[in-house]
């Protein structure tokens, strides 16, 4: 028997239920941080960590009875052994499931995945006999939970170790999380299965303040996982919306910025236009010079056409040497004066390709946004404008619905 002074054992007691309440503050805030991961990512790793997260808390109140002096409730009081049990065994089978989907063993190490399952299901099994066995279950249930949580520890750690020497980040994290919490989880398990002498530290306090310090650097590394996950999906969304000879935006992706501005507009006639132009005699640079020297002239004046946009203008190559610029805020008059700058730009000098002097003239069509036109009726009367300023002699713009300028 171990006899203290009355005054150490509360001021031991305290600083315990101190610790405990902290540790299990944290881990139910980390819990509902990975629940709004879930809402935002819908991955299967945020679902498990939030319940591994409130199965500690769980069993870390569980620990010195805080659990049970919050609710008030007898029931939970009577059931005080099982329940602990319950969290302590059920925690470890929801971390297992944790490190299958966050290192994602089932597509990486399929072998190590069906174990790991296994691992987890053995101990559901166990928190199923234990609720069998009532309020007072044998020793034996709890000494077996321990014995395959030592047995996994080797497992995670190799599969970690191997996930972060092929380049995934997840598994930094996973041996961030596992690796300081492991000595004092080994040493917590040693203690309660009496086979070390009584330790001068109170790991029970240790293994409270471990378990929240893993489940937080593990919501770190799924946070850095999400981004991750969200930067790629935003760089193969730009890649798909974008023209690859000239670097700026597609027919596509066009038709979904000019669709976001009309429902933006809702019922208001909003001052909107649409620039609708190509090069003139296109088809001759090709023949004369070769398709390489076409291409270059097509990003000389995607690179002249620039120069002269506005923050918000949307510059897209919808085909062949055919483009549109969308045009926030500017009506039809104030449109056709900016094509008018645009094709002086372009027209203003010849380009210097490929050692040939290239001389170019654009043709521009005009049409200013009506409540309720379609963004293909939109479009069209565009392309009506620009056809009709190629008919009207090129190297000019023309406003749709009113005759080509001279």
């Amino acid at each position: 028997p171990l006899l203290l002074p009355l005054d150490h054992y509360l001021a031991s007691n305290q600083r315990r239920h101190d610790a405990a309440i902290a540790s299990a503050a944290v881990l139910l805030t980390l819990a509902l941080l990975a629940v709004a991961f879930v809402g935002a990512a819908g991955a299967a790793a945020y679902r498990y960590l939030a319940v591994m997260a409130c199965l500690c808390a769980g069993y870390v109140l569980g620990l010195n009875g805080n659990l049970y002096s919050l609710l008030g409730i007898d029931a939970v009081e009577r059931h005080g052994v099982l329940l602990q049990r319950v969290f302590g065994m059920l925690a470890p089978a929801f971390s297992y499931f944790f490190i299958i989907a966050f290192l994602r063993l089932r597509a990486r190490q399929r072998h190590a995945a069906r174990v790991l399952t296994g691992l987890a299901w053995l101990q559901i099994g166990l928190v199923a006999l234990s609720a069998l066995q009532g309020t007072q279950p044998p020793h034996w249930g709890a000494t077996l939970s321990n014995l395959l949580i030592l047995a996994s520890i080797p497992l995670v750690l190799w599969e970690a170790a191997q996930a972060s020497r092929a380049g995934l980040r997840a598994g930094h994290f996973v041996l961030w999380a596992w690796g300081p919490v492991l000595l004092v989880l080994v040493l917590w398990i040693a203690a309660l299965q009496d086979w070390l002498p009584h330790a001068a530290v109170d790991l029970g306090a240790l293994v409270s303040f471990g378990l929240a310090i893993q489940v937080a650097v593990l919501v770190l590394g799924l946070a850095d996982d999400s981004a991750r996950l969200r930067s790629e999906r935003d760089r193969a969304t730009d890649a798909a919306e974008r023209d690859p000879l000239t670097d700026i935006l597609n027919r596509r992706a066009l038709q979904s910025r000019i669709q976001a501005l009309i429902e933006r507009s809702g019922s208001e006639a909003a001052a909107i236009s649409l620039i609708y132009f190509d090069i003139d005699h296109f088809k001759r640079i090709n023949d004369q010079y070769g398709h390489a020297v076409g291409d270059a002239c097509l990003r000389a004046v995607v690179k002249r056409v620039s120069r002269e946009q506005r923050a918000n203008d949307v510059l897209a190559r919808i085909g062949g040497e055919e483009f549109v610029i969308l045009l926030p805020a500017l009506d039809g008059h104030g449109a056709a004066a900016h094509a008018e700058r645009l094709r002086h730009s372009v027209s203003r000098e010849p380009l210097r390709i490929a050692g040939h002097s290239i001389a170019i003239t654009v043709s521009f069509g005009v049409a200013a946004w009506r409540l309720g036109e379609t963004a293909e009726a939109w479009l069209h009367r565009a392309d009506q404008a620009q056809y009709r300023a190629k008919t009207g002699g090129r190297n000019r713009v023309v406003l749709a619905d009113r005759l080509p300028e001279t």
